[in-house]
Order: structure tokens, then sequence, then C-alpha cells
């Protein structure tokens, strides 16, 4: 069982594993109750927010566990296995495209827009995902907390070529080099970003140069409340779109989603003379991308555990957090 999350660069970060007898309800109940131990004695204000958001499979067991344990936190349910299911049922690959567009859409016009092309390509489409498919757990638009562009648990399900090659051994020694494969991880990545100049790392500042370069320039703004809150229009949208700098809110919703500034908020952001890196998430920083690796890796004692283990029965479970 494993736990990974996001870092500032959008690559994964285990945050926690654990060896079980079975992926059973009561595991993934343990599981999670000592991941909670770690949550509650660091971004505890997360917890109060509901601002930690779990993506899954949509295991059944583990579904459960996270309402038991986190209850309240937003949930979301891998696009990839609605994917498969959709595709076994229509067995048209052209389908695929409207219904990731309809998964990530941003805005109520982009959703409808999507399944409206569903309906065009096959009527029975539509009804069977509205049956199918909790719109909360799955849609960009109707998910309650912030996913950041993922939509699959993808980030989580590349760890395990990671650890392949630990897998085959016995379960100390898999430790061992899961430890020892962390150790080198941390080490290379602390420094990663020393030589970025700004605010933010090299991938965020990159992304927020292109959406300013192909996006902003496109857009005209009228402001209702100066400093505050803004109309734009949007030359390649040919839409209006209602932005509030004090809130860091878009009525195209892509900031609150993603963490970045759109392209019509960073117009105004420009005509003030305002940084749009001060006005990304601050997970995406430099300072949040330091603080993630400057923990060190601690090694395992093995000897002592042998020691121990020759003189006690060997436990059910292993975790390292």
């Amino acid at each position: 069982m494993a736990v990974t999350v996001v870092h500032a660069n959008g690559c994964l970060f285990p945050l926690a594993h654990a060896v079980v007898d079975a992926e059973n309800d009561d595991n993934w109940l343990w599981f999670l109750r000592l991941l909670l131990t770690v949550v509650q004695s660091h971004p505890l204000q997360s917890l109060i927010d509901k601002a930690l958001v779990f993506l899954s499979n949509h295991q059944k067991g583990l579904l459960k566990a996270v309402e038991d344990v986190f209850p309240g936190c937003p949930h979301g349910h891998c696009l990839k296995h609605l994917k498969a299911n959709f595709h076994k049922q229509f067995k048209d690959k052209d389908l695929l495209p409207f219904l990731w567009k309809a998964a990530s859409a941003t805005t109520q016009p982009e959703f409808d827009k999507a399944l409206e092309d569903l309906t065009k390509m096959n009527p029975k489409a539509v009804p069977w995902l509205l049956e199918n498919v909790e719109l909360e757990h799955r849609v960009e638009i109707y998910f309650p907390g912030r996913r950041y562009g993922h939509l699959t648990s993808n980030i989580a399900e590349s760890l395990n070529p990671w650890i392949l090659e630990a897998h085959s051994k016995p379960i100390l020694a898999m430790f061992e080099q899961i430890c020892h494969q962390l150790m080198g991880w941390f080490t290379s990545r602390c420094t990663l970003e020393d030589k970025t100049r700004g605010l933010l790392v090299a991938k965020s500042a990159e992304h927020l140069q292109s959406v300013t370069n192909n996006r902003a320039r496109t857009c005209r703004s009228m402001p209702s409340i100066p400093s505050v809150l803004y109309e734009v229009k949007s030359m390649e949208t040919h839409c209006n779109y209602v932005i509030d700098l004090a809130k860091r809110s878009c009525t195209c919703t892509i900031w609150q989603s993603s963490g970045y500034p759109c392209g019509h908020a960073i117009s105004i952001l420009l005509s003030q003379k305002l940084d749009p890196q001060g006005y990304v998430e601050s997970i995406f920083t430099i300072a949040a991308h330091k603080k993630t690796y400057e923990q060190a890796i601690i090694p395992l004692d093995l000897d002592s555990y042998e020691r121990q283990r020759r003189h006690h029965a060997f436990p059910a479970h292993c975790c390292f957090i």
C-alpha cells in the first residue's frame, strides 16, 4: 500500500508505504489511520478546510476507509478506470476524447458541449454516464476540491516501476532498498532549484510564461472595483469573464482549480504592473520545493530489528511514513 503526493514540480513524492498480509478493508483502515497521525502533526488546517484531496482507483475498501478516517475530504475517482468501462460498454474509441473533455471541463458550457457532442455520436452514451458516474467524484466542474489538473491515479501507480526491483526481495531487504532509493532521490532533488530565479520552480515559471504569451495578450479588461474586481473580454473565446484579485478567482474557474492565474487574470496583473508569480498558489514556489526535501530519510536499523525478531513474532504489518 502506498500514498503518493505531488510536489511543486508536478512529480511524484512517496509519502507513505506499507506491506500488509492482504489488501482488505481492515488493512486500508489501519494504514490511513497512521497517515492521519502524520497529517494532524503538520498541515492540520488542510483537514479543517477540507483542502486535503484524495484521488484513487475506486477500490471499494479504500473508498470506505478514506470516508471513515478523513470524513468530508474530497475524493476523486480515477478517470482511467471509467474510460475502460466506458469503452467496454460502447466500443468506440472516437467517443473517448469527449469523455475526457467532459471530465476536465472547468465551466458549465464546456461540460454541456462535451455531452452534446457525445450525444450526437451515440445517443446512449450520456444516459449511461449520468446513470453510472457520480459527477462530484469524476468531473472537474463538480469536484468540491482542487486536483490541480490530475484526473487519474497515474501519479500513484507510477511509483510501482520505480520499486520493481525491490519487489522481488525478502521484506526487510525490500524496505532497505526502497529506503536507499529514497535517500538518493532526496539528495538529488533537494538542490534542483538552486539556480532558478524568481519565486516559482522552473516548470511552474515556464507554464506561467506560456499562459502569458498565448492567452493573456488576447484579453481586454475594464475595472469594476479598481485593483480588485475586473471584467475581461477574451478575443480568443469572445466571452466575458469576471476576475476578483482579492479572492484569486475567475469565472472561467481555471485559477481556482489549477492554482495558476488564468490568462484573463494575468492580463489584469500585467496592466497593473503586478508580478503574476506572486499570485500563483504557494505550493509551486521554490521555498515549498525546498521544504519538501528538508527532512532526512533515516536509515533503517535492520540489525537491531533482527535481534528483536528472534525473540518476538514477526509483525503482520510494516509501515514507513
